[in-house]
């Protein structure tokens, strides 16, 4: 598109002006198909641009890595929400009026089998939308399944958590969407509180003190309330404060490494 060499010297020769035109011409909807040949988009049209791998700066995919010792001398606390993909699909309101073909398309662009997995998280059945069916899958698609996928390859230590604490937001809609851990790790309730706020307008400030310490507690020595992740599948609740055995969920038969 920039006629350019695809190198350092090749981008340094392009104004400002040129590389921001480019970037949103790629940046549009189906601009750029990242389909494999069997039909998968790894990053769900969430981003034009993903890793390479297979060259000097990433020779491995790097779930291979992991699997093969990358960092298994790091410790790691990874989650994920419940509900991430409400963010993106319930303040428009658009989640609830979404009908089943358009469902169906919107997945298939990125997944094979798509309408098996949207069956598989409720389209079809009694009282669920079909918009709430492919936000249901895509949370767990797009999030929550890569995270335990990541925790699973990793050779170290590692601790999963989820936080499933909802915030009472759009009619109480919004729930434990994406990003909705954030004022709780760095203790900022105030700056996401109020008619319009991501937490709503009474987020409990308790459960931000005691998650606030968890991530300073680990980030300071490690420690965390809870026994790690590996061969065992347990998982934090944050809001609950128990540790439960998770079962692999349903995007584990459509998604692959």
């Amino acid at each position: 598109m920039l006629g350019v060499s695809p190198d350092a010297d090749g981008f340094r020769s392009v104004s400002h002006v040129s590389a921001m035109a480019a970037l949103e011409k790629v940046a549009k909807p189906a601009s750029i198909d990242l389909r494999d040949g069997d039909g998968f988009e790894p990053v769900f049209g969430i981003s034009r641009f993903i890793p390479v791998w297979g060259d000097d700066v990433l020779p491995l995919k790097p779930i291979e890595a992991l699997r093969q010792g990358a960092g298994a001398e790091i410790e790691i606390m990874i989650g994920t929400n419940a509900e991430e993909m409400n963010l993106y699909f319930v303040p428009t309101a658009v989640r609830d009026k979404i009908p089943g073909p358009l469902a169906w398309w919107l997945l298939s662009r990125s997944l094979p089998n798509a309408r098996r997995a949207l069956k598989a998280y409720g389209w079809g059945q009694k009282g669920v939308r079909p918009g709430v069916a492919m936000t249901r899958a895509m949370s767990d698609l797009v999030f929550r399944w890569p995270a335990r996928q990541y925790a699973s390859a990793h050779r170290g230590r590692t601790h999963m958590y989820e936080m499933e604490w909802r915030s009472p937001a759009c009619s109480g809609e919004l729930g434990a969407c994406h990003g909705i851990e954030l004022p709780f790790v760095f203790k900022t309730l105030d700056i996401a509180t109020g008619p319009a706020g991501l937490v709503g307008e009474a987020p409990p400030s308790e459960l931000a003190d005691r998650i606030h310490s968890i991530w300073v507690n680990f980030a300071t020595d490690g420690t965390v309330p809870w026994r790690h992740w590996n061969g065992d599948r347990l998982v934090y609740q944050l809001a609950a404060g128990d540790t439960n055995v998770e079962p692999p969920m349903a995007a584990a038969h459509f998604l692959r490494d």
